[in-house]
């Protein structure tokens, strides 16, 4: 395996027009928000990529369009064979991984993944009805078969413990798990399944957070400690955070099918929020 280094480290390495190009777009795209920002500063966080890989990145910066979406391309173009090669998580056996989705997204990505009909539904509404349900067998009769996410996927849990064991089946969830805040708006599914033998789960990465052409912009780089235990950890909202309260563990790992699901479907209804 390839040695790990930082992109500082390796931006020592590059040439001097290379270096001077390629920086000039990094604060660019850091200025043009908030979550641009926090990209730019996991990229210098991050410490489980290879020399090779920075510089793949920074050779792609050096010479892309100076707009934002053109820097996030060549994040997306040089990332994206180098997902899922990083460092095993460690799962113990027969753990409950969770993760949570907007009812609507899910039910949009069954009825596309179908052209347009998946169990006798013609419409979201048919199959949002369906997941408010929350029934297994009817949940594995409709989705078994198709992809759940369009990218990799992230699940999170806790050792022992279900995915969500001690916390309040509400909107509240979404600051634990670093969810967008446009979550607190829509019914959410949460989705329990077990991994495989044959799936292997990895410590999440910027790689992976930016490699998708949807990214993960509440990824959080693992701390040492998260890293020594074998995962990834959620980013809390700032509130939580202040309250010192952590994320949950979590690991990314290959997209998986609907009938790894083995826990009927808990349904999060919307709530108003203040």
């Amino acid at each position: 395996m390839a040695a790990y280094v930082t992109l500082e480290k390796q931006f020592g390495h590059a040439s001097e027009e290379t270096r001077r190009d390629a920086l000039a777009r990094v604060e660019f795209y850091r200025r043009h928000d908030a979550r641009s920002e926090v990209v730019i500063d996991n990229l210098y966080a991050e410490r489980l990529v290879s020399a090779a890989t920075w510089d793949a990145l920074i050779g792609a910066l050096a010479v892309a369009d100076l707009t934002p979406r053109a820097i996030e391309q060549a994040v997306i173009d040089t990332f994206r064979p180098h997902t899922l090669t990083g460092k095993t998580a460690s799962v113990p056996a027969k753990t409950v991984l969770g993760r949570l989705f907007k009812i609507d997204a899910l039910a949009r990505r069954a009825l596309r993944l179908h052209k347009g009909s998946v169990c006798g539904f013609a419409t979201v509404k048919s199959a949002r009805n369906a997941l408010r349900k929350e029934n297994l067998d009817l949940f594995r009769k409709c989705w078994g078969s198709r992809t759940l996410t369009p990218f990799v996927m992230w699940g999170f849990f806790q050792p022992g413990n279900a995915p969500l064991s001690g916390l309040a089946y509400d909107h509240s969830l979404c600051g634990f798990l670093g969810l967008p805040k446009d979550y607190v708006d829509s019914d959410l599914v949460l989705l329990q399944y077990l991994l495989p033998d044959n799936l292997t789960p990895y410590i999440p990465r910027v790689i992976e957070a930016y490699a998708g052409d949807v990214w993960n912009w509440s990824f959080k780089v693992p701390s040492d400690d998260d890293i020594s235990n074998g995962h990834g950890r959620t980013r809390v909202w700032d509130e939580h955070r202040e309250a010192g309260k952590r994320g949950l563990p979590e690991v990314v790992h290959k997209r998986i099918v609907g009938s790894y699901v083995t826990i009927r479907p808990k349904v999060v209804r919307r709530v108003d929020v203040p």
